[in-house]
């Protein structure tokens, strides 16, 4: 019985192995620009002042699986091929004074490492050198492995956001944190604060202000059974969710001008 049950799973085995050949004939295969052509193509319809780059990181988590598309299993991490990908790390370049953007790299991987990513983003900005644009910014979360990220590009406690650019010693490279992060990271460490308090410097002022989170919680107290409400907040907005704390909208909603004029 123990034969038979190899002999069965062996055969199984084969079976998989001879459908993805078939697939694999059967599937046209088309021939299509490497990145650098294709940046190259970009560029050429970019004006002078359009050939600066923004480079934008972010990660989503997916469910490992294996999936066939073209000839090609997808599904195990680049970084650690035997594994599959838990994540996808996502590489998006926004050129200047221009609305065109496009996602340059979707790379499944097992777990993010600072140095793996510092590596992804060096060779995304030698093609973007190659193809005769100027790669200025990377803008990433706070995420801890970013911060690393940061640090393995060669920042310095005294200039946290900026480096000598890699490519061009003579020009910065700009590192930093993007605003809609931040407002979810300032939010989140004020709610979790025990006193509910955060202190901050006004703006054009040394004075220290302190912002306290039961106002919030009184204004919205005081407006929810109002017909006329000077703010949009709402239950979610003050006491969110974990997955909620997520959303930007509900941070957003904290900091915009209609809550500060009627608090």
């Amino acid at each position: 019985l123990k034969n038979f049950s190899i002999l069965t799973y062996w055969s199984q085995f084969e079976e998989v192995l001879r459908t993805i050949i078939t697939l694999q004939r059967l599937t046209v295969h088309h021939s299509r620009l490497s990145n650098i052509d294709y940046l190259i193509v970009i560029a050429e319809s970019l004006k002078l002042r359009s050939k600066t780059a923004v480079t934008i990181v972010d990660e989503v988590a997916v469910n490992p699986s294996l999936m066939y598309h073209g000839g090609t299993l997808f599904g195990m991490a680049v970084d650690n091929p035997p594994l599959k990908a838990k994540r996808v790390l996502a590489v998006m370049v926004k050129f200047l004074f221009t609305m065109l953007r496009i996602i340059i790299r979707l790379l499944p991987v097992a777990a993010l490492r600072g140095d793996f990513q510092r590596d992804v983003l060096v060779e995304v900005l030698s093609e973007l050198t190659q193809a005769d644009i100027f790669g200025m910014v990377i803008i990433t979360d706070d995420n801890s492995v970013n911060v690393r990220c940061y640090d393995f590009l060669g920042r310095s406690s005294n200039t946290t956001w900026k480096i000598d650019h890699p490519l061009y010693p003579k020009r910065p490279l700009y590192l930093l944190f993007d605003s809609v992060h931040l407002l979810k990271c300032i939010r989140n460490n004020w709610i979790t604060e025990k006193c509910g308090q955060i202190d901050f410097f006004a703006q054009n002022s040394s004075n220290i202000r302190t912002a306290v989170w039961n106002d919030l919680k009184s204004l919205y107290t005081s407006e929810r059974q109002s017909l006329l409400r000077l703010s949009k907040l709402s239950a979610a907005d003050i006491s969110p969710e974990p997955i909620q704390r997520q959303n930007v909208f509900f941070a957003w909603l904290i900091f915009c001008g209609e809550t500060v004029a009627a608090l």
